[in-house]
Formats: C-alpha cells, sequence, structure tokens
C-alpha cells in the first residue's frame, strides 16, 4: 500500500512518496499507526495555464 501514509513523532512522512497522508486514531487497542482507509475522497484544486505555447498544470 504505497499510496497511504502517516506522519511520524517528528511530523515526518513515513512514506513521502505516498499521495494520502492518513491521520492516526488513538486508542488503547490500536497497536499499528491506523487502519487503511477502504476509500479515499477529497476535493482537488487543479490550475491550468499557457505559458510558452503550453498547457501546464
Amino acid at each position: 500500500m504505497n499510496a497511504y501514509t502517516w506522519e511520524n513523532l517528528e511530523h515526518q512522512l513515513m512514506n513521502p512518496a505516498a499521495c494520502v497522508v492518513c491521520a492516526k486514531y488513538k486508542s488503547w487497542m490500536a497497536i499499528g499507526p491506523s487502519f487503511l482507509p477502504q476509500s479515499v475522497t477529497g476535493q482537488w484544486i487543479v490550475h491550468v495555464y499557457e505559458q510558452n505555447n503550453k498547457t501546464v498544470v
């Protein structure tokens, strides 16, 4: 699951190549960093413009 990661205690990503940073779930039963999400939802803000006669995203 390289798409997901969490922050370590120094607030650095455990996997810098990941696309999604998950929140940690704190519980006395949680042993690992958290649960893997079943799905990811959200909104994207994309800027598209022209530069040197090319489209830049």
